[in-house]
């Protein structure tokens, strides 16, 4: 099983969230513990020490999530990678894996998407769920498309993140991936090379 990007590409940070993200919870963090302070000390201390207090923990507060929140994060990538295939990867014969999330009702669920000689297939980290999509490679074809931002990734500016798309047997899915400007093109000529390989043994 070759992994179709390696677990670095998974910090790249296309839309600006790791940047970004630091300076935001400082914000909040700032705002909601200056609001705390002042609603109960507010009566015993000065305004500068409400306002010092208030900050100082906004930011300390930002430090220790971002440290958390970079680690758990490592921490999901090493454990989604080290686990093993699925049952399903000798029935569809899969040579390619790539850690990502399925875009299912405007949410994202977790999990693998697997390619090989019989197409592409999605299995949700769960590996419950029936409704993962399988795509054949006969009529698979690989595109991009722009995501939607909620109002938090709004309220911190980033930019639009690409997914991506993949189409065949009258479906339509995308997928969150990492490094998707360098991911996308990747895997459309890891399925370009597995048509031209299914192409050959079936002319053989």
């Amino acid at each position: 099983m070759i992994d179709v990007m390696p677990k670095r590409a998974y910090f790249d940070d296309e839309t600006g969230y790791w940047r970004k993200m630091p300076v935001f919870a400082a914000i909040v963090g700032s705002i909601l513990g200056t609001l705390n302070m002042w609603l109960t000390m507010g009566s015993v201390l000065t305004t500068v020490q409400v306002f010092g207090r208030g900050i100082g923990g906004g930011v300390m507060f930002a430090i220790l999530f971002t440290i958390f929140f970079g680690s758990f994060a490592w921490w999901t990538v090493w454990r989604a990678h080290a686990q093993g295939p699925p049952q399903e990867r000798a029935k569809h014969e899969t040579q390619y894996r790539l850690v990502c999330s399925l875009i299912r009702s405007g949410r994202p669920v977790p999990g693998a998407l697997y390619l090989g000689r019989s197409g592409a297939f999605f299995v949700s980290r769960a590996r419950r769920d029936s409704s993962d999509p399988a795509l054949p490679l006969s009529d698979l074809a690989v595109s991009s498309t722009e995501g939607v931002l909620n109002w938090t990734q709004r309220c911190m500016r980033l930019r639009i993140p690409i997914y991506l798309q993949l189409a065949g047997n009258n479906q339509r899915v995308a997928f969150v991936v990492p490094a998707a400007r360098r991911t996308i093109p990747r895997v459309t000529e890891l399925v370009a090379a597995l048509k031209a390989e299914e192409g050959r043994t079936t002319t053989a």
